[in-house]
């Protein structure tokens, strides 16, 4: 397993395209940071400018490329079918990818982590300990929130095999469903509910505040990641165990 692990990331991190989109995520933002520093400019509007880049388009980014390399890809080149005929099985092939999602999501977010910590140096925005802790909490809930949703999204690849679709899921999950969340929660008939605290962005914006005020709120970003990823992992294996694929 550790193998197929190897073998999966290396066929992922060789594509160059995989490498084009957070490339230009990345463009984008310096492009952001060169404007900003014809304005007022200083370590903290740096910080949290950059948290709202990766929490925002750059997690979108990551999220859709990431889900492309690990899944999509396979099923267009029909490297499944490739893999069970060898005699792996499909449960193997499940947590090969959310294992190898994991990973690469974590990655990239450490590139970017340490792209935006040079820039704040190299652009003079003089960050604060409290302020790299910014960056790297976002880079944290970004990274998160790629996690738990790809393999929600992959569970429509496995059993529609309609990459479009699957593509538009993830951009509901990372992008649509929590400005709905949160939307709902402004509306009085929901106020108390707190609805939005529960999915899988809200879990991250609360581990964000709870780190900044005291230091906590690990155990609850771990609890979500292990329901969110252990929901995705059974569903996906109600459908691809049982599921036919045309060799």
């Amino acid at each position: 397993m550790i193998n197929l692990i190897i073998a999966d990331l290396r066929r992922v991190l060789r594509k160059k395209n995989f490498w084009m989109v957070p490339g230009v995520a990345a463009l984008i933002s310096v492009i952001s940071i060169i404007f900003e520093r014809f304005s007022y400019f200083n370590g903290l509007k740096y910080a949290f400018n950059r948290q709202v880049d990766l929490t925002g388009f750059i997690a979108l980014f990551v999220g859709i490329v990431t889900f492309i390399g690990i899944y999509a890809d396979e099923f267009s080149a029909k490297s499944f079918q490739t893999a069970i005929g060898r005699g792996i099985q499909r449960h193997k092939i499940i947590a090969v990818k959310l294992i190898n999602c994991t990973v690469l999501s974590c990655l990239v977010f450490l590139c970017f982590w340490v792209l935006f910590c040079v820039l704040g140096v190299i652009t003079g925005a003089k960050m604060d300990i409290g302020e790299y802790k910014v960056i790297t909490l976002a880079c944290v809930c970004a990274a998160y929130t790629v996690i738990c949703a790809a393999p929600l999204a992959a569970v429509v690849l496995f059993a529609t095999e309609n990459t479009a679709l699957s593509i538009f899921i993830e951009l509901l999950l990372i992008a649509v469903i929590p400005m709905v969340l949160t939307l709902l929660d402004q509306m009085p008939a929901v106020y108390n509910s707190h609805i939005s605290m529960y999915y899988i962005t809200g879990i991250a914006n609360g581990f964000f505040a709870d780190m900044m005020l005291y230091g906590g709120g690990v155990g609850r970003l771990l609890l979500g990641a292990v329901v969110y990823l252990g929901i995705a992992y059974i569903l996906t294996a109600l459908v691809f165990c049982k599921k036919e694929l045309e060799f």
